[in-house]
């Protein structure tokens, strides 16, 4: 740890798929902002000095890079990752498959026991859905001003291949160990 005292906590947010076609849907995006806020509040408020951020889905990694700027603290970001794809009869499963499935159930083309497999296999385990989605896609925001090492938003959700790209992250040799945010060149990165 180089001498560091870690302070771990946990943010919160309002998940899109489980607040969908409903009121609590206007409750999805402000959670970005309280997000921010609440990483800003943490570290501003107990004088951390800098921080690593382990943001998945499309609230929680903006919010989170939003207050990294913010405090314009040295800053690694590891993304959680996406989850390997859901397997049905040998089929991959991806999120589109659970919308479409419940038109053919209303359609009579499946069948509602069919339906709830698709549910019960779409996420085998931990991480943002397996597809180009906009948390997955926002991971690798994180690449772009080097707050991440190259290539580790797609590394699978809790495999070893995230373990590593965990490590490597953590050596003091790593960019964003010993750069701010603000140091970031957008003009040197091709991000303008």
């Amino acid at each position: 740890m180089a001498g560091g005292t870690p302070l771990e906590f946990n943010a919160f947010h309002v998940t899109d798929g489980e607040a969908e076609a409903g009121d609590s849907m206007r409750y999805v995006l402000p959670s970005r902002e309280l997000i921010a806020d609440l990483v800003e509040l943490m570290v501003r408020g107990h004088g951390i000095d800098a921080v690593v951020m382990l943001p998945s889905g499309d609230k929680v990694v903006p919010g989170m890079l939003m207050a990294a700027f913010r405090l314009d603290l040295p800053a690694i970001v590891l993304y959680g990752g996406p989850t390997p794809p859901g397997m049905y009869r040998g089929k991959k499963l991806f999120y589109e498959d659970v919308f479409e499935g419940v038109g053919k159930v209303k359609r009579g083309l499946m069948s509602g026991e069919e339906l709830r497999q698709y549910e019960d296999l779409l996420f085998p385990g931990p991480g943002a859905v397996s597809t180009a989605s906009t948390g997955n896609t926002l991971g690798m925001i994180a690449e772009a001003p080097g707050l991440s090492l190259p290539h580790t938003s797609t590394l699978p959700a809790a495999s070893n291949m995230q373990l590593r790209g965990g490590k490597v992250h953590g050596t003091p040799d790593h960019r964003a160990a010993r750069a701010r945010p603000s140091a970031v060149d957008a003009c040197d990165r091709g991000l303008v």
